[in-house]
């Protein structure tokens, strides 16, 4: 009986060792498997600060650039009241339909606002 009463112990305390020794691995892998989500994730947030700072700049190039084109474009006979305006000389038109005008029938499409 102490034979197997020593075999059993010694079996059971192999198991145990291997158990704790697959425990310990997995507690290695899953740090391991935290650590690159960690970094994977906070590549993903500098790409996307990245990102959202790229679109700003150029949200600001494209708002620059059609002030820059308001401010230059070329003004119709019909609407050189509008030019007027800019100008120190202030001509206001008869009425709005003198300056419609020129442009074709009044419909939605052909009234703009300044």
């Amino acid at each position: 009986m102490t034979t197997s009463t020593r075999q059993r112990t010694t079996a059971r305390s192999r198991a145990e060792d291997e158990f704790l020794a697959t425990q310990k691995k997995n507690k290695k892998v899953l740090e391991e498997k935290e650590r690159e989500r960690d970094e994977k994730s906070q590549h993903v947030a500098k790409l996307k600060a990245q990102r959202l700072a790229k679109e700003a700049v150029e949200r600001e190039e494209a708002d620059r650039q059609a002030g820059e084109t308001r401010q230059g474009r070329q003004v119709c006979d019909g609407c050189k009241a509008y030019q007027g305006r800019q100008e120190k000389t202030r001509r206001q038109p008869a009425s709005i339909s003198s300056l419609l005008r020129p442009h074709g029938p009044l419909n939605a499409a052909s009234v703009r606002r300044y």
